[in-house]
């Protein structure tokens, strides 16, 4: 009798955990089925967005890739080919010049410095350059300043175009001496304190940098930023096995481009970058998992004077809705390639657009986050009424 109920009793343990097992296959093939089903749908709506309210044509943008976070799930769409002479999609591994949003990481790495006491917001410039260097005319630039784009310093150095040498390559000549020369002998910032758009601005913070630290900028960045949110496929030089998933960049001619390189301004626009590594970044922005907090950075500082709504935080731009979230993103282009990232901190949202052409993508990211938030504005009222 006990070795029939010591039988009967293990069966029956098997059948429970069978039957637990089956649940929880269940609940995952109902799972994959929802978010197929949620796959589907975004897509059409993407789809209507791009033929409906863009001008984006395959024969002048070759191929993009759009990625987009709501809450948990990330979904990832690709249109068109690497490059001309191909049909192969663009995936998430493939790689884009980033132009401008290089600016946003540049930024991060100020603020983590920041939080080890190794730069301050606001001293001036001047005291993180080498001696040699500095320029009193320009005492009253600040760290901050520089971040937020409100120095007052141009977007260029004045004799910057004099020195390019070849076509869509504009810093492949203008070297850190050519840049400290200008410095040296600019004669002072007009409008300080107002919102002015300056590259020059962050390819002088770069010079800050390596001048804190003794080490080569690309250096620093990867072993303070890139490598604590394991982000492999972005850098400013490319491995010759990054340069075979390098897309190919044409200009508005429909010409190839060479992949942009930099003796100087690598802070401002060097970075090449993957869908992959663009939406693991955007999550660290969103303050998922353990990354850092970055909310400060997000923050609606100065006004940009664009728009009545545009304002400028550290690194980042900030539109602010008052029926809505804010709006955090920021653009980049070189001569061959067009990104976006946006995000609506509040609602856990965020698009990433990545190009292989100098044509724009018609607002596309900033169209897609959109329909997010007002999708889910929509749920919410439908889920008040009920």
């Amino acid at each position: 009798m006990e070795v029939l109920e010591e039988k009967r009793f293990k069966e029956q343990k098997e059948e429970k955990a069978t039957l637990r097992l089956l649940s929880v296959l269940f609940l995952l093939c109902c799972c994959f089925l929802a978010e197929a089903q949620d796959r589907l749908q975004l897509q059409k709506e993407i789809e209507k967005i791009i033929y409906y309210d863009t001008e984006i044509r395959l024969e002048n943008k070759p191929g993009y890739i759009i990625g987009v976070i709501v809450g948990d799930s990330t979904f990832v769409y690709s249109y068109g080919s690497v490059s001309k002479d191909s049909v192969r999609l663009p995936d998430q591994h493939s790689l884009f010049e980033i132009g401008g949003i290089t600016k946003v990481f540049t930024a991060s790495l100020v603020e983590l410095m920041a939080r080890e006491q190794l730069i301050h917001y606001d001293s001036s410039l001047n005291s993180y350059l080498p001696a040699v260097f500095r320029n009193p005319a320009c005492q009253s630039i600040t760290i901050g300043q520089l971040i937020h784009h409100t120095s007052g310093l141009p977007r260029m150095p004045m004799e910057f175009g004099s020195l390019e040498k070849e076509d869509n390559n504009p810093y492949a000549h203008y070297s850190k001496r050519n840049l400290m020369a200008f410095y040296q002998a600019y004669v002072g910032p007009e409008r300080a304190g107002h919102y002015l758009y300056s590259n020059l601005g962050y390819a002088l913070l770069e010079i800050a940098i390596e001048t804190i630290l003794q080490q080569p900028f690309e250096e620093i960045l990867q072993e303070r930023l890139l490598s604590i949110l394991d982000l492999k496929e972005t850098s400013i030089r490319l491995s010759t096995e990054q340069k075979s998933r390098l897309v190919n960049g044409y200009a508005k001619s429909g010409k190839p481009t060479a992949p942009w390189l930099f003796k100087s301004f690598a802070a401002s626009e060097g970075l090449k970058s993957s869908m992959a590594d663009l939406l693991t970044f955007v999550r660290a922005n969103l303050q998922y998992a353990e990354a850092p907090d970055w909310t400060a950075l997000h923050q609606a500082r100065h006004p940009t004077e664009i728009t009545p709504q545009s304002f400028i935080g550290y690194g980042w731009h900030v539109i602010k809705n008052r029926k809505t979230y804010n709006v955090v993103l920021h653009p980049g282009s070189t001569s061959g390639y067009r990104a976006l990232v946006g995000f609506v901190q509040e609602t856990k949202t965020a698009v990433v657009v990545l190009s292989n052409s100098e044509y724009g993508t018609g607002g596309l990211g900033q169209l897609i986050l959109r329909m997010l938030n007002n999708t889910k504005k929509n749920r919410k009222k439908r889920a008040a009424k009920n």
